[in-house]
């Protein structure tokens, strides 16, 4: 097995890392080690994000309801002056295919193998849906959908998109490099909320990062019985 030197600093920015993301997920750090392919994606980014030096606030795996009583499971909350980012991980690789409306996207593997996946776009914007719902008094403007794909070999080139069509402001990124566009992203962006915004938002949806086994149990029933055709 190859060994790492860490330095003091590394070890310590690792340390708050792994800290940071289990209070965020409420879960021990036995149970980081043991996460899932598409939680370490997760956390991948929960690490990019971590790296903000502005004033933020992040929120992980938050089940937001609507006013009928269903929830959506939604990866990463970006809380931030500039505005709500939404941020959606798919864990692929590989030559990815899809449009702005096609209901499903599909990704050709090298060994000629294909996976389909619900759109990603489509996806997210169900989720600011679901957030926007919570905060009427917030239009479309305040909010942004980052699609976060795969790895550094995965090719986004099939992916035909008119952003005019976007009903919010949509970006697609792949892991590679993630923390210098996500700052990009933010430098370049206006501020649009104050202090107060921030932690009202973020109060508001804590409330949904910590819910019952009962409450994910019914979801993953509810997203295997509709999308996972």
């Amino acid at each position: 097995m190859k060994k790492y030197r860490y330095s003091h600093k590394s070890l310590k920015t690792i340390k708050n890392n792994q800290e940071s993301y289990c209070s965020a997920k409420n879960i021990t750090i036995d149970e980081l080690y043991k996460i899932d392919k598409g939680e370490k994606g997760e956390y991948y980014i929960f690490k990019c994000i971590n790296k903000i030096k502005d004033s933020h606030y992040k929120l992980v795996d938050l089940y937001v309801p609507f006013s009928n009583g269903t929830r959506v499971q939604i990866d990463l909350v970006l809380i931030h002056a500039t505005g709500v980012y939404v941020i959606e991980c798919k864990n692929v690789s590989g030559d990815v295919y899809g449009d702005n409306f096609t209901e499903y996207w599909y990704i050709l593997y090298e060994n000629s193998k294909t996976f389909k996946m619900y759109n990603p776009i489509l996806q997210n914007s169900t989720h600011i849906d679901a957030i926007k719902y919570h905060f009427p008094y917030l239009d479309s403007s305040y909010f942004k959908s980052l699609i976060i794909v795969g790895k550094q070999s995965t090719k986004l080139d099939n992916i035909y998109l008119d952003s005019s069509l976007f009903k919010y402001d949509t970006h697609i990124f792949k892991r590679f490099n993630l923390y210098k566009k996500i700052n990009c992203l933010l430098s370049h962006s206006p501020h649009i909320l104050n202090r107060e915004d921030m932690i009202k938002i973020n109060n508001t949806l804590s409330d949904y990062t910590r819910v019952c086994p009962n409450i994910k149990s019914k979801h993953i029933d509810f997203i295997n019985k509709n999308y996972n055709t």
